[in-house]
């Protein structure tokens, strides 16, 4: 996927070898010591490799990473900047 600097590609892949412990994990529901596709693009955003809007784009459960992610969102010193043309609209609520 494009880097968020403009400078290439990022590999991100899963891989899940079959080996007795991961079909165990795989029975038993268990996630410990499996890295998933979702969890990479987490860390690519932290670390500031990928943008968050390109890997929503190629994300497996969208949903899921935006959660896993609200408290990097919300962190004042990794909060996005909103362009000055955007074009979504506030709409305030009255109650």
């Amino acid at each position: 996927m494009p880097r968020k600097d403009g400078g290439g590609r990022v590999a991100s892949i899963e891989i899940l070898k079959s080996t007795m412990r991961t079909r165990e994990y795989v029975e038993k529901g268990e996630s410990e010591g499996v890295q998933h596709f979702d969890g990479v693009l987490d860390g690519f955003i932290r670390d500031g490799l990928v943008d968050f809007e390109v890997a929503l784009g190629f994300a497996s459960n969208s949903g899921n990473l935006r959660l896993e992610l609200q408290d990097h969102l919300d962190d004042p010193k990794t909060r996005r900047a909103q362009p000055r043309d955007s074009k979504e609209a506030e709409i305030e609520i009255e109650r």
